[in-house]
């Protein structure tokens, strides 16, 4: 009873699983792993490539081949005789030569013994096999590098709009007393309607956030391979990865150990062996043949009472290139273009990085100091806000002053968040360039 029960209750923890999940950064990223569609792909060409190299391998395995033939000859063909051997000088006889039946069944045996393509081939296996595991780990770190982004996107989204949301009760309320102080006759109808403006624009602009929101969730669901139809919850809580943001702001030293640099090199000998090959094509090639095998030849289509006849044959052929037509020379001089562009290749690969390295250094930098001016812009509009309603709840100010503090306070916050997300971004393509993702 226990595995049906088992069953049951793993079928259970999927579907409840499927249907309403909260993941973090890092399970959202395992979630990709296992499920972003590119990088199955990516997997399966990986795959693919493993085959094709162990199917060069087997080029150099014996291959045999089994045959069974039947022809019936319904008209024999005729030759010709000089009659002298007959008694019919100068004349020559007709005569049919066959049976018009025959059945061969045989087996064969093909071997190559040697061939200096095939040679290079199995050499350059471990190089194709090593070109495919970089291409993966290549799409492995840009899953990580496109979720972490689009998580932190629909983080910000989300809190953007809880944010909006609550400031929007916050003016309601002010606006509802604001109304009714206005119907008692003690303040001017144009009070009542700048609330009722900044009441509208907060309605727009959540209505904006919804949309943004939804959006940013709807990319997060795609490249992780999450269900469409289902709910996606995000933990917002980012103040760890900002935290570990201010701790790596240092240059990366060894840039031959980026997946790009090591797909140049990879290529340049992949290029080598192109050009290793061809020039083998130069060499004799072995092949060795064996076959063994039963004939039969009857007037009439009955083999199976009928008497056989053994054969059997072993041979070896070899192939001596003598005069291609040039056809092998030209094919080395595009070889060696190919791995001098091979090398401009990788010498341009690793200046990009080397670029890549300083911009994502600097934009990181500028953006810390960006996140803590506007924290404390934050910091200072919010005691200007406070103030102001101080005065507002006190009779000194008007409501009008506190609804433009509280709406400059409410712009500060989302700039805040903007510059956030900048910092988070710019710390996951530092971690990028590290080799941490």
């Amino acid at each position: 009873m226990k595995l049906p029960l088992l069953t049951l209750l793993s079928w259970f923890c999927i579907q409840t699983f499927g249907q309403n999940s909260t993941f973090t950064l890092e399970a959202s990223i395992d979630y990709a792993l296992q499920h972003n569609y590119n990088h199955l792909k990516n997997q399966l060409e990986k795959s693919i490539t493993y085959e094709k190299t162990q199917e060069v391998l087997t080029q150099g395995f014996p291959k045999v081949n089994g045959s069974i033939a039947y022809q019936n000859q319904f008209i024999v063909p005729t030759s010709v005789i000089p009659g002298e051997a007959f008694g019919a000088p100068g004349q020559l006889l007709p005569v049919k030569f066959g049976i018009s039946n025959t059945m061969n069944a045989s087996i064969g045996l093909q071997q190559l013994i040697f061939d200096g393509r095939y040679l290079v081939g199995v050499q350059a296996r471990t190089s194709i096999k090593e070109l495919a595991n970089i291409q993966v780990k290549m799409s492995e770190r840009d899953v990580k590098v496109l979720i972490s982004k689009n998580y932190f996107q629909a983080v910000m989204a989300k809190k953007s709009l809880k944010s909006l949301k609550e400031s929007k009760a916050v003016m309601d309320k002010l606006y509802d007393q604001t109304n009714k102080t206005y119907k008692q006759g003690l303040i001017e109808e144009l009070d009542v309607e700048r609330l009722q403006y900044n009441v509208k624009t907060i309605e727009n602009a959540i209505l904006v956030l919804e949309t943004q929101s939804q959006l940013a969730n709807s990319a997060l669901k795609l490249n992780m391979g999450f269900p469409m139809e289902d709910s996606l919850h995000i933990v917002d809580d980012l103040s760890y990865f900002i935290s570990e943001a201010f701790g790596q702001t240092s240059y990366v030293d060894n840039l031959e150990n980026r997946v790009e640099f090591k797909l140049a090199e990879q290529s340049i000998l992949l290029k080598k062996y192109d050009l290793k090959q061809i020039r083998y094509s130069a060499m004799p090639s072995l092949y060795g043949a064996f076959n063994y095998g039963y004939n039969s030849f009857s007037d009439r289509f009955n083999f199976f009472n009928n008497k056989w006849y053994n054969f059997g044959n072993f041979g070896v052929q070899a192939n001596i290139p003598i005069f291609d037509g040039l056809t092998r020379r030209s094919q080395v001089i595009q070889a060696k273009l190919a791995l001098q562009k091979a090398e401009l290749d990788r010498v341009n690969v690793f200046q990009a990085l080397k670029i890549e390295n300083m911009n994502t250094i600097l934009t990181l930098r500028n953006n810390m100091n960006e996140y803590k001016n506007q924290k404390d812009i934050l910091k200072l509009s919010e005691k200007i806000e406070h103030k102001t309603q101080v005065k507002y709840k006190e009779g000194l100010g008007s409501s009008f002053e506190f609804a433009n503090a509280q709406n400059e306070r409410i712009q500060q916050y989302l700039k805040l968040l903007q510059t956030e997300l900048n910092l988070l971004n710019s710390h996951t393509d530092l971690k990028k360039i590290q080799g941490k993702y």
